[in-house]
């Protein structure tokens, strides 16, 4: 299974793959104890990481941007954390350690993990949002009677998935091979549309 083809691809990444995995891993015997806690730790980690480079503040002092000159790095003109210093492209988490408040990490996965987490934060925090309002309609009901190929912008291919399958809520239409978030959601517009159009023709 190919990560990029993931609908949430900046969540489900390869590089974090054994993180999000390792309580099912564990569930399923095939991580010991003593890994599993090791992977614990190192989750452990990344969230200490993240929440002490956003609890330190530089300011857009002399010192500070003569220091962001020697990193290649433009000047501050306002205050930042050391999390949202991070975010710069040419900025990697030990070139931090030239600030006060860094603190040195020797595990290499925890360091990188701590740079994804601060340079793609807007990003993952919108697919996390997604994923949170999927969930919230996974169980709503679609019509039995309803006709996929009036929907615009389906393929046809999505189309006659769609139709053999007959989706009984929105959950099971995700999980159609194919399906899309931009395809769910047109379906989803359709049905809301034609709802409000019915429902006005009853008032």
């Amino acid at each position: 299974m190919f990560t990029s083809r993931a609908e949430y691809r900046l969540i489900l990444r390869e590089d974090n793959a054994t993180l999000r995995l390792m309580g099912k891993g564990r569930e399923l015997g095939l991580i010991g104890r003593d890994d599993h806690e090791r992977l614990k730790e190192r989750v452990r980690q990344i969230e200490s990481g993240i929440r002490r480079l956003s609890s330190v503040r530089i300011f857009p002092v002399e010192e500070t941007n003569r220091t962001l000159a020697e990193l290649n790095s433009p000047p501050l003109r306002n205050p930042v954390t050391l999390f949202q210093l991070l975010k710069r492209n040419e900025l990697g988490y030990d070139d931090l350690s030239r600030f006060a408040g860094w603190e040195a990490v020797a595990d290499r996965t925890v360091k990188k993990q701590i740079e994804i987490e601060a340079k793609y934060e807007g990003y993952i925090q919108r697919q996390r949002e997604s994923v949170r309002k999927m969930k919230e309609i996974e169980g709503m009901k679609l019509p039995a009677d309803f006709d996929y190929s009036s929907v615009p912008g389906l393929s046809n291919e999505l189309k006659a998935k769609l139709a053999c399958v007959a989706p009984v809520t929105v959950g099971q239409a995700e999980r159609i091979p194919g399906m899309t978030q931009a395809a769910l959601t047109a379906i989803l517009i359709v049905i809301k549309k034609r709802e409000l159009e019915a429902a006005t023709r009853r008032s």
